[in-house]
């Protein structure tokens, strides 16, 4: 083999295995931001009347307790494991108190 063609297959070899290391991160499920919002609703479930209640609800649980109960409803994981993805969300969201972990993501 003469030089030039040792140097292309490389660099297509880094390519590839590049490539398929890079395909499970694009195909994870994107996590919507908390922005306060303790109750995300993607999938249409909830009324607009529902989700308020269910927002008065949780915040009157963290005022008098200091637990954070977080409300996500997805319509699919879309091939995603459900353990992954919700400690994913968890950390994103950053539930949960430091030293006290009474963070509940439903």
């Amino acid at each position: 083999m003469n030089l030039l063609l040792k140097v292309r297959m490389k660099f297509f070899l880094i390519l590839f295995f590049s490539l398929i290391l890079l395909i499970p991160a694009v195909a994870q499920r994107s996590i919507p931001p908390h922005g306060g919002v303790w109750v995300h609703d993607e999938a249409g479930v909830l009324s607009a009347g529902a989700k308020a209640q269910l927002e008065a609800i949780l915040k009157a649980e963290r005022d008098s307790t200091s637990n954070q109960i977080a409300v996500y409803i997805i319509p699919s994981m879309d091939g995603d494991d459900i353990d992954d993805y919700a400690v994913r969300v968890f950390k994103e969201w950053k539930l949960g108190q430091e030293k006290k972990i009474m963070a509940f993501c439903f």
